[in-house]
């Protein structure tokens, strides 16, 4: 897979292909091929969905690398155009002056003659080797003879790529998939549809490719953003064809787990929860005690907590079972990286595959802890969360990382859909006699194995070897 430290680096690397580009880098990396055909590019969408910068971000992509691109508009404001772009991370003023890119302004044509011969001269002026039409809708108002707007838009725009030997980019305005353009859609070579909806109160938006000429699509929807300096960042999901095998063995830090579970392997899933008015320490110490036990790097992705207040909670967790001091906080932050992310600024898909870049952009991630997954779980629909659950897990399989997820319990259905995908499951529950607490225990379970209840008697003397064993094990050296 190629990987670019920033956009600079991808900029150059787009200078050293002899083919047009897309100028995204997931898209140029799985379609580019279809480019070599000299296209006829389809962008439809709703007003706001980003299609403009998506023609602009293909157009100053060529326009970097020396392709003469002609951008005709009907309607846009050169000035706001250039300022928006620039904003976006798209110097337009620079490749102007280079001579690769030349906006023209149009009066909507009263004729499809007239259109045509101010076209072929614009071209016959610039000679380009990509012409974008932004947007093609107001063309569609010189006639009302609907075989007549056929023969323009399938006849006329689609010679223009052979014409040129170049590729020609058109942008419509639609609603939904429901382009409704004289069937444009059957002979371009490559349609996107961008879409955008209101998810908790923010936009979320997608690319649909609908049709790539030639080449197998797998992945029909990508969210995306549009981000300052930036413009169009697409988050491909990380869909897995086949379900990873299992890693390493991990050792467990005390006997009753090693005498309930057996053993765990590193690329396994491990689910905790307890009930959400009692969030008990032996929950976190558990999964914190496996990766110090077995000298693993953590990453914490809390979805509620700053990293200074999850530190300090892992800190008085250890102090319950007598480890504390310099030594404690020195291991802390030696094997530990805290990050915070407020699940409600993303759209699910976003949240994930941003987690994963997080994972990705760390060195040596053995274990990722993600608290509290009950929170994400009521923000959206079951299917949903499920289905991008899935995909997560098994790509972090495939690194080989044990995640564990903790989350308060928080409705029958939620807690059986992250039972179904989990390895293994600890369930930690309050004692209480005569109305008094008197400890803690736990229901574990491990696929394979026979359902166990550790009593709280049993849990305590788990937590006095864990601490034992972390004493000898980390404090020793």
């Amino acid at each position: 897979m190629i990987k670019f430290l920033n956009e600079y680096s991808y900029t150059i690397w787009l200078g050293l292909l002899k083919d047009y580009v897309f100028g995204i880098e997931w898209l140029d990396k799985n379609f580019s091929s279809v480019l070599k055909l000299k296209p006829l590019i389809l962008i439809a969408g709703c007003p706001g969905s980003g299609k403009t910068v998506l023609a602009c971000t293909i157009s100053y992509a060529n326009a970097l690398r020396g392709r003469k691109v002609l951008y005709i508009t009907f309607h846009e404001s050169k000035e706001k155009l250039f300022k928006i772009m620039s904003d976006l991370g798209m110097n337009l003023n620079d490749v102007e002056v280079r001579g690769t890119f030349n906006f023209v302004k149009i009066p909507i044509p009263l004729s499809i003659d007239n259109l045509s011969d101010t076209i072929f001269k614009l071209i016959s002026k610039y000679s380009p080797e990509v012409v974008v039409f932004d947007t093609i809708n107001p063309i569609m108002t010189i006639t009302k003879d609907e075989s007549v707007r056929r023969v323009l838009l399938q006849n006329f725009f689609y010679g223009l790529s052979e014409s040129i030997n170049g590729m020609t980019i058109l942008v419509a305005e639609s609603i939904g998939e429901d382009i409704n353009l004289s069937n444009i859609e059957f002979i371009a070579d490559v349609v996107f549809i961008l879409k955008q909806r209101i998810s908790k109160g923010l936009i979320s938006r997608s690319l649909m490719i609908k049709k790539i000429r030639g080449v197998e699509v797998s992945v029909a929807e990508i969210p995306f953003r549009i981000c300052s300096n930036l413009g169009i960042v697409l988050y491909p999901p990380p869909i897995l064809e086949e379900v990873s095998p299992e890693y390493e063995e991990l050792e467990l830090p005390c006997e009753v787990l090693k005498k309930v579970v057996g053993h765990i392997h590193k690329s396994m899933h491990i689910y905790i929860t307890y009930p959400p008015d009692a969030r008990l320490p032996h929950a976190t110490i558990i999964p914190l005690s496996i990766a110090l036990h077995n000298n693993l790097k953590v990453l914490v992705i809390s979805y509620i907590y700053p990293p200074d207040v999850v530190k300090s909670q892992l800190l008085r967790a250890l102090s319950l079972i007598g480890l504390k001091g310099k030594e404690v906080e020195e291991l802390i932050d030696k094997y530990i990286v805290v990050k915070s992310i407020n699940p409600t600024a993303y759209s699910l898909d976003e949240l994930y595959i941003h987690e994963l870049r997080l994972v990705d952009s760390l060195e040596d991630v053995d274990v990722v802890v993600i608290h509290d997954v009950g929170l994400v779980s009521r923000l959206s629909n079951a299917s949903e969360y499920l289905s991008k659950l899935y995909n997560q897990l098994n790509y972090l399989r495939l690194k080989r990382v044990l995640t564990v997820r903790l989350g308060s319990y928080v409705s029958n259905e939620l807690h059986r859909l992250n039972v179904l995908l989990s390895s293994m499951v600890l369930r930690f529950e309050p004692v209480f006699r005569d109305g008094k607490f008197v400890g803690v225990q736990a229901y574990v379970w491990r696929r394979g194995t026979t359902p166990y209840i550790i009593t709280s008697e049993e849990l305590s003397r788990c937590l006095e070897e864990i601490a034992e064993n972390l004493r000898r094990k980390c404090f020793s050296r």
